[in-house]
């Protein structure tokens, strides 16, 4: 069970979670200040949702950080896992020094901020609803400023050195172990501020790799879960045949020089986990480089104007000479108009598939699988997270997105997003070689997929039946290849009436509704008359809605009690067969059109916010999920993948209904 508001798991049973933050400065002379924070944390309740629902943990107390690679062997883990025996531990979360006149700062431990644009590096986006947007880096970071003239109007020099660990619930499909890299980054970052900080100029420079830890030799493709939906497959001249045999030690070996190595001497991938042909990843290397400036004009219209730029070098395997370049970049401008009343904001950002493809697996609890879904703009898959902001810059998008805000009084406001982006590089697979086309034995099994490094979380690759023959090659000549298509739309508003002009009790209605449409056409059916065209015209087509509406009120009762009570409604609708699993469905019916998401989630909830004193405040929330499931029982009688079904629907039982309450209580205490 998924909520669709959040994107999280939802399940039965209570949690109890308590975070405790001291903190300990110390004065060590005139220009040196120093100090640390002491984290406690206790979770008492279920396991999944304490990590879901509960109060966010401390990095090394967090499931969604703490575990990382040891090379210690099966169910290996990282610092600190979260268990439930319970679960209660102190740990120093950091330490830091300050040089007061030189405005240097040294952090060891854990780190929220950052100086980087995001296009370079973003912290890892955090589970945990209710938590902060990222969860803490973990490492060194060093940061300082220096006035680069005696004037205060001069322009100032900043910078940023750091090293963190990268949170990675890798599982290696073929040993069973949960812990195969230790994954890091470091890198440096500096900018120049002038015309009193409304120009910034940044440059950005990070490098991300895999290694071994606890004395383990560096073993190769010990990543292998993300290849069954990237279809990352190993390009001409890095088959079995084209290599030397000592070349091919395979996945766990040293030896490996293919970007993709395999568990046994096969050249192709089924995507069947536990199948001697699965291919793996790692150790991964890459380097980032970016910079941006940002300017805001001086004058009643407050126009401001920004462009980005990064680049990225990838290699999937350490040992082979494989590796892939890509690009990013953004521009953009924006303007306030009628006295500041209303902005508009207007940007053009285009991202290479091959842009930033490091592979990093979010730590997953009670063996789920899809522990963050992107609701609702998918933009990356449900167990990856990225070095860089995905949300803001997708992987193979191009296109433009703005923004309409309005502050019609002091109190309301209404805004509207749209964007329209459509893929840089469609979804044909690059890499197209039918068993013996190349020479005898040569590749020595059917490859389809891409050259390591394409990214594209959305629209996957094109059916087999897509492709005819030419010559030796059954599969060198697509009879399609149209790009897909995001568009999408949201509109938010806001208003307080307020009791009192001089106090800031009153009541506050708010709303909003999004549409975000996905759309890839095909016309395989008429191009492959048969069977064979209309189950691949199903995994081709892509057109489904991710589609919402809430509707809320609060009421001021006094200065320091609040009510307040929504509505919420998700209606996830539509076609998307990325791996043909209801072909069998669609060869039945002779149709590509049917839905295979369609579910409707309503959430009504209220709740209380109340101060109870200047450092105190509690606050409740009781919400009823309702979601109805609207797929006939049919569309799944015979799903040609029936153990994939569960990752790619959001069910594998229909129709699939059910009700749940969930009741929520935070206190905080300042002291």
């Amino acid at each position: 069970m998924t909520d669709w508001l959040h994107g999280r798991p939802l399940t039965n049973g209570a949690t109890f979670t308590v975070k405790g933050l001291l903190g300990v400065n110390a004065k060590i002379s005139e220009d040196i200040d120093a100090g640390m924070e002491l984290m406690a944390f206790t979770s008492q309740g279920n396991q999944v949702i304490d990590a879901f629902w509960g109060v966010s943990a401390p990095y090394q107390n967090n499931v969604f950080t703490s575990t990382s690679s040891t090379g210690v062997g099966p169910g290996a883990a990282g610092l600190q896992p979260l268990n439930n025996a319970p679960f209660t531990r102190m740990v120093l979360d950091n330490f830091w020094v300050k040089h007061k006149p030189s405005g240097t700062q040294l952090i060891v431990g854990s780190f929220g901020k950052t100086r980087y644009d995001s296009l370079v590096y973003a912290m890892q986006p955090n589970p945990t609803v209710g938590g902060p947007p990222n969860l803490n880096s973990f490492g060194v970071q060093v940061t300082g400023s220096h006035q680069l003239g005696e004037d205060e109007k001069s322009p100032r020099l900043s910078y940023e050195v750091m090293g963190t660990r990268l949170a990675d619930g890798n599982i290696d499909l073929v040993t069973g172990g949960s812990a195969s890299y230790f994954s890091h980054a470091e890198g440096a970052n500096i900018a120049i501020h002038f015309d009193e900080d409304r120009g910034v100029g940044r440059l950005n420079w990070l490098h991300a790799a895999n290694d071994a830890s606890g004395g383990a030799p560096l073993a190769v493709g010990l990543t292998q879960l993300p290849n069954l939906v990237s279809g990352w497959v190993n390009p001409q001249g890095f088959y079995t045949n084209q290599l030397a045999t000592t070349n091919l030690g395979g996945i766990g070996s040293t030896s490996d020089k293919r970007p993709v190595p395999m568990a046994g001497a096969t050249d192709g991938i089924t995507g069947i986990p536990g199948t001697l042909n699965v291919g793996g990843i790692g150790p991964q290397d890459q380097t980032s480089y970016g910079l941006s400036l940002h300017y805001n004009f001086d004058n009643e219209y407050k126009p401001k104007v920004f462009g980005e730029f990064a680049h990225s070098d990838y290699k999937p395997q350490k040992n082979s000479s494989y590796g892939v370049g890509g690009n990013a970049f953004r521009l953009g401008a924006g303007a306030s108009f009628f006295d500041d009343q209303v902005d508009v904001d207007l940007h053009y950002l285009r991202v290479d598939p091959t842009y930033d493809p490091f592979i990093l697996q979010i730590p997953t609890i009670g063996g789920i699988s899809t522990p963050l879904w992107r609701i609702p703009d998918l933009n990356q898959f449900w167990n990856l997270y990225s070095l860089h902001d995905t949300a803001a810059m997708p992987h193979n998008r191009q296109g433009l997105r703005g923004t309409i805000s309005w502050k019609f009084n002091p109190n309301g406001k209404l805004s509207f997003n749209y964007g329209n982006l459509t893929q840089v590089r469609s979804s044909m697979q690059d890499v197209r070689f039918s068993a013996n086309s190349l020479a005898p034995g040569t590749p020595n099994t059917n490859v389809l997929g891409y050259s390591p490094g394409f990214m594209d979380p959305v629209f996957l690759g094109f059916a087999p039946q897509t492709f005819a023959a030419s010559g030796t090659n059954a599969l060198a000549l697509p009879l399609e290849d149209p790009k897909g298509t995001m568009e999408h739309f949201l509109v938010s508003g806001s208003h307080k009436w307020k009791f009192d002009d001089k106090a800031e009790q009153g009541v506050t209605l708010s709303g909003l509704f999004l549409n975000y449409n996905y759309r890839r056409n095909s016309n395989l059916a008429s191009l492959l008359p048969g069977p064979l065209g209309i189950r691949g015209e199903s995994q081709n087509r892509v057109d489904f809605t991710i589609q919402g509406w809430n509707l809320g009120v609060g009421y001021d009762v006094t200065e320091d009690f609040a009510v307040r009570a929504a509505y919420t409604q998700l209606n996830v609708f539509g076609h998307i067969d990325p791996l043909g699993v209801y072909s069998n469905f669609a060869q039945a019916s002779n149709s590509s059109s049917f839905n295979t998401w369609d579910i409707t989630q309503s959430i009504p909830e209220i709740g209380f916010d109340w101060k109870l004193s200047e450092k105190s405040s509690w606050g409740l929330t009781a919400k009823l999920y309702n979601e109805t499931d609207h797929i006939p029982a049919n569309v799944l009688a015979s799903p040609t993948l029936p153990s994939l079904n569960v990752a790619m629907a959001p069910q594998n039982a229909h129709p699939f209904s059910y009700s749940g309450i969930q009741v929520m209580s935070t206190y905080s205490l300042r002291f």
